[in-house]
């Protein structure tokens, strides 16, 4: 295990230039550790290469070691009696909308709103400033960054990190600082992330399991399994899926020309993917699949629409050009709208649509799919991942599969959404609460300082 002692003798072993008697504040210990150490170090370790010298080693882990030494954080009283405050640290933000952003943004604004000290820090630019939300180390090497330039300046009593393995080095550093630390697992596809990452990232991932004050969350039973399979113990990870309800209060009204697409049209599919992004050959978001559905279902349901919400659709415009081309290869403007902008009121669109579609070749736990299901709409999804009971599940990627799907809910429609009536997926709100503040309990054991 990666212990304390590894890390006063990195610390020793830097070039820090103290005088006999001279107080080592905090403070002067990162600017002189930043001033000592060149950025072509921090760089290299970046793009993946190992510590070849005590000094680089010093460069990671100087930020666990100074961190342990700050002043604990003053928290306020939550709505519930209980004071405690968390820190975030998640890749980014709403917008982009996806699973793992919308799940951090929503728990946030709960946990505000019941008076819970919270603070996020999404180390991509936050292009909606909020409450509480800031952007940190928004560079290339941005994990190696926030060590020492957010990290040892972070006072909370939790630190909850989401999704990127390359956070274990700042959750392992907050656990020798914070009373708890959490890892939330969002990727069902961990297996493969693990084998890719590097080797000190593995290894953090590996000392922060071992730490008696930091908790595991799985956002699936498969996730739980990927991470038993690459040799994580699995004792003590919490299986909580990642859905917060949305609000339609909250949303702005749908445009003009949305509101008329789906007062002119029937029956109404709507299919999500941030951006149109290749894996592995395929259309990840399965927009050509729901496409090419379409050519067939108008056959049948000549005013039927399909609503392609695809927000940061500009960051692919090759494949975007190749969408449309496959719309007009089908004759199927009339049918078919791109809605690239204004992702604030997607979930309006999902609400108000004949079936929910999900024909992703790599997925997560899928917070859309729940939320349709939320609002009573039939969800038809890919094999690909773990999908809620209510779901109806196809082989991914194979089109005579998903059409079959498709035409099986349209064909019994009242009695698809009659199942659905009063169905309302569990928010995992105050099991999140629950878990922190059981993390909290003083039996719960926290971290000694040297």
């Amino acid at each position: 295990m990666v212990g304390e002692g590894i890390f006063l003798q990195a610390y020793d072993e830097t070039h820090l230039r103290v005088q006999p008697g001279q107080e080592i504040t905090t403070e002067s210990r990162i600017k002189e550790a930043l001033r000592a150490f060149p950025y072509g170090h921090l760089a290299r370790l970046a793009q993946g290469a190992l510590p070849q010298t005590p000094s680089e080693v010093s460069l990671l882990l100087i930020g666990m070691l100074i961190s342990s030494e700050s002043s604990p954080a003053q928290a306020r009283s939550s709505a519930s009696g209980e004071a405690f405050s968390i820190y975030t640290l998640v890749n980014c933000m709403p917008p982009p909308y996806g699973g793992v952003s919308v799940h951090v943004d929503r728990l946030h604004r709960r946990l505000t709103a019941d008076g819970i000290l919270s603070t996020v820090c999404s180390t991509l630019q936050v292009v909606s400033p909020r409450q509480g939300v800031k952007v940190c180390a928004s560079r290339y090497y941005a994990n190696y960054q926030w060590l020492f330039r957010e990290g040892p300046f972070v006072r909370a009593d939790l630190f909850h990190a989401h999704g990127l393995l390359a956070f274990a080095l700042p959750a392992l550093a907050m656990s020798y600082r914070s009373r708890g630390v959490l890892f939330t697992f969002h990727d069902q596809m961990i297996h493969q992330s693990w084998s890719e990452a590097n080797l000190l990232d593995r290894i953090a991932m590996k000392a922060l399991f071992a730490r008696s004050n930091f908790l595991p969350i799985a956002v699936s039973p498969r996730v739980r399994e990927q991470l038993l399979a690459i040799g994580l113990p699995g004792n003590r990870i919490k299986v909580i899926h990642a859905f917060i309800p949305p609000s339609l209060d909250g949303s702005p009204e749908l445009p003009g020309e949305i509101e008329m697409f789906l007062r002119t049209h029937a029956p109404v599919l709507s299919v999500y993917g941030f951006h149109c992004y290749v894996v592995n050959g395929l259309d990840a978001p399965g927009f050509d699949m729901s496409i090419t559905l379409m050519s067939r279902l108008v056959r049948t349901y000549p005013h039927a629409g399909l609503v392609v919400l695809n927000p940061g659709a500009e960051l692919t415009p090759e494949r975007m050009a190749y969408l449309r081309k496959l719309v007009a290869d089908f004759h199927l403007q009339p049918n078919v709208l791109f809605v690239t902008e204004g992702a604030d009121h997607f979930i309006k669109i999902f609400a108000k649509s004949t079936i929910y579609l999900r024909p992703t070749a790599q997925d997560g736990d899928a917070v859309a799919v729940r939320e349709a299901l939320a609002f009573g709409i039939p969800v038809v999804a890919s094999d690909v991942a773990y999908r809620p009971k209510e779901a109806i599940l196809f082989r991914s990627r194979d089109q005579a599969d998903f059409e079959r799907a498709v035409y099986s809910v349209l064909e019994d429609l009242p009695a698809r959404r009659q199942a659905l009536a009063g169905h309302c997926p569990d928010d995992q709100y105050q099991a999140l609460v629950q878990v922190y503040r059981n993390l909290l309990k003083p039996n719960n054991s926290t971290p000694t300082h040297r």
